[in-house]
């Protein structure tokens, strides 16, 4: 489990009905895991799927859509959809991290390390508050807490 965000911004995009992220296009980084027996797993970090900016608001305002079914409802900050069903937005006193459950490809290899790459460091950063594993992967370096 990481949890993790970024300052990069991009345009909020709903993907919908065929329309699937593209994981080059979007990929911002990655965690690359280093195993005992010195093999490696990437696991890219694709802007809108398990990652987003760290300025998204969880505040809710009524909507100024003039339209007669939204009139008097309320909106959030349509970027938060994005991350749907794969990651959960936490908001903290420095803005909106991110929790992404990452499955271990090799659950029954001892992981030694883990390194993030900043794909364009110049441009952006991806900041980590927390990063542990999960309980059930027993295979992990240190004691569980």
């Amino acid at each position: 489990m990481v949890i993790h965000t970024t300052d990069e911004y991009r345009e909020y995009q709903l993907f919908f009905d065929g329309v699937l992220l593209d994981q080059a296009e979007y990929r911002i980084g990655a965690y690359t895991f280093n195993y005992e027996d010195r093999t490696k797993e990437e696991m890219s970090l694709c802007y809108g799927f398990n990652i987003s900016n760290k300025d998204r608001s969880r505040e809710r305002f009524l909507s100024l859509d003039p339209a007669p079914l939204k009139k008097e409802a309320y909106k959030v900050d349509d970027a938060l959809f994005e991350t749907a069903y794969t990651i959960r937005p936490m908001p903290t006193g420095e803005g909106t991290y991110y929790r992404w459950m990452i499955e271990n490809p090799h659950p029954n290899k001892k992981i030694i390390g883990v390194r993030l790459t900043v794909d364009n460091p110049a441009a952006y950063n991806i900041y980590v508050m927390e990063m542990r594993a999960y309980p059930n992967y027993p295979v992990w370096p240190y004691p569980q807490s």
